[in-house]
């Protein structure tokens, strides 16, 4: 039987659902090989049980067969930056791999000063010159990239994908100021997530509408794997409460915390196809995120309140927007962001162009 190689960057990865979706289905033709880099976490490992999937951690004492199984492999797909520069280089050595990298988003690469970035932007253009066909989470990173790559090499998949049901979950509207909507942001507490941006804006939404205080949310992990000068810092969030606002941590039970909400905001100032986004499509939020790349590929179209990146005026004016829509109008851009992510950002979708543009 022929394989296919993933190489992920920990073992945590093996928890990302399309990833796994990717496995199986993969599995049904070929053998599939994962293999990680760090972070090893049995627990992971164990929920992965598939027919025909191996899970390894990638080491010293295993890498002569890595390298058996690379060098026979119909594919070596990629999801993250370490095992994008591995399979970088091991493509240099070995020119015959198919090296099949997907761009999940570019992040502070393409404007950050730190010099690991400023080094990254040059090494950028060679990965993608070597890789046997590129993977784009969304369509700005495509054309950032695209005079690089023959028109046939590259293809805009449209994130990890979302299962929507047939018809749109039915959701209740409200009527402001007579019934107040449940705001939230959901991230991870990071500068470029726009964090600081929704705590001020939301700060003086509070001060405009007092009786707004405890409707407003802000969910998410402290996230320390990061350069010191991105991390929100737990002082500026124990502020906003102090302010009238909520903070939740990370959601035990993501389908109550969705179910919860009126209003999602995300005011990332850069992301690769936001899934918080498309799991507030599937629980019909109204959607309220900035015109940044992977924000505006799922709200555009009437399918959501865009506003500026960066700017906390920007985001204060969008939640004006948005608390003051009428019923008709909620309901109108909550079926646009149904049907835009029905036909545009499919798992099944995902799934069939990965398996297609592999296997052809």
């Amino acid at each position: 039987m022929k394989h296919i190689i993933f190489l992920e960057n920990c073992s945590f990865g093996l928890k990302n659902n399309i990833r796994n979706q990717l496995y199986k289905r993969f599995s049904n033709d070929f053998h599939v090989y994962v293999f990680f880099l760090s972070s090893y976490e049995k627990k992971f490992i164990n929920d992965i049980n598939f027919k025909n999937v191996s899970i390894k951690k990638l080491n010293f004492f295993n890498f002569s067969y890595f390298l058996i199984k690379l060098l026979s492999s119909k594919a070596f797909l990629t999801f993250t930056i370490r095992p994008l520069l591995f399979g970088f280089f091991l493509k240099l050595f070995f020119p015959r791999l198919s090296f099949y990298p997907t761009i999940t988003g570019t992040g502070p690469l393409l404007d950050s000063k730190h010099i690991i970035y400023k080094m990254m932007r040059l090494i950028y253009p060679l990965i993608l010159l070597k890789a046997e066909h590129v993977f784009f989470h969304n369509i700005t990173d495509a054309k950032t990239f695209s005079h690089l790559i023959e028109p046939d090499k590259f293809t805009i998949v449209g994130g990890s994908g979302i299962e929507l049901p047939k018809t749109p979950i039915k959701t209740d509207t409200y009527e402001f100021p007579l019934k107040t909507p449940r705001i939230a942001c959901f991230s991870r507490l990071l500068v470029d997530k726009g964090i600081l941006h929704y705590l001020e804006a939301t700060k003086l939404l509070l001060n405009d509408y007092p009786f707004m205080k405890g409707k407003i949310f802000l969910a998410g992990m402290f996230y320390n794997s990061n350069l010191k000068s991105n991390l929100v810092t737990k002082s500026q969030i124990q502020d906003w409460v102090k302010f009238g606002g909520v903070y939740l941590g990370q959601p035990a039970n993501k389908a109550d915390f969705y179910s919860s909400i009126d209003i999602l905001c995300v005011p990332s100032f850069r992301e690769g196809l936001s899934n918080v986004l498309l799991e507030g499509v599937l629980y019909q939020c109204l959607l309220l995120t900035t015109s940044a790349p992977g924000c505006i590929d799922v709200a555009e179209s009437n399918s959501g309140i865009i506003c500026e990146p960066r700017s906390t005026e920007s985001l204060y004016n969008g939640l004006i927007n948005a608390i003051k829509l009428s019923p008709v109008q909620q309901k109108t851009l909550r079926v646009n962001a149904y049907n835009r992510a029905k036909r545009k950002f499919s798992k099944d979708k995902v799934l069939n162009t990965y398996y297609e543009k592999i296997t052809k």
